[in-house]
């Protein structure tokens, strides 16, 4: 599944970003499944698109395989330099892409 969340204007953008990175920091930290739990089985990626004021959700399973993960990593490797920041997060940690 994918979303795209679009902003107004680029305060609004960077208001969300931050909370969003806020909040996979905590997963990260914390590793709290009881409130992550809605992200058992499943795999976020989060394109940040700063000059557009844009956010791209993409879902997708983990519990099929690396087939999907590996679609999905390989997308952004090739994508990357068209975003501000890419991150892949999942119900146990998160790991931002280096642009």
């Amino acid at each position: 599944m994918i979303y795209d969340f679009i902003y107004d204007d680029n305060n609004q953008y960077q208001i969300t970003g931050a909370n969003l990175k806020n909040e996979l920091e905590k997963l990260n930290i914390d590793n709290n499944y009881e409130y992550f739990d809605y992200f058992k089985g499943n795999g976020f990626v989060y394109f940040l698109d700063k000059i557009n004021n844009k956010i791209t959700v993409v879902s997708f399973s983990e519990v099929s395989g690396n087939q999907e993960y590996e679609i999905m990593k390989k997308f952004a490797d090739e994508h990357k330099s068209e975003f501000d920041e890419i991150i892949f997060a999942n119900a146990t940690s998160m790991e931002t892409l280096k642009i």
